[in-house]
């Protein structure tokens, strides 16, 4: 397992460790945006939905300012996710 902190907040920042779960997403799976959004539809199955989401998050985070692409798509990813678990 990998550790990344993750710092929140705008007036008073602060930052919290995280264990960032290794190989929680196979070779590949970043792509494109169907690649992942299949990816992370069987990890909803199996994970379920809220930690699914909360990886997504983490990844979208962590790359904002690193790789702005994978976080858009994360972003696609998770908007999709919603829509279809919403009704």
């Amino acid at each position: 397992m990998a550790q990344a902190k993750i710092c929140v907040g705008k007036k008073r920042r602060r930052c919290k460790t995280i264990q960032l779960k290794s190989g929680a997403f196979p070779q590949g799976a970043f792509s494109s945006i169907e690649r992942l959004l299949k990816v992370a539809r069987r990890m909803v199955r199996r994970d379920g939905y809220a930690t699914t989401i909360r990886r997504l998050n983490l990844l979208r985070v962590w790359n904002k300012s690193r790789n702005p692409t994978l976080a858009r798509r994360c972003e696609r990813v998770m908007e999709r996710l919603k829509a279809e678990h919403e009704g």
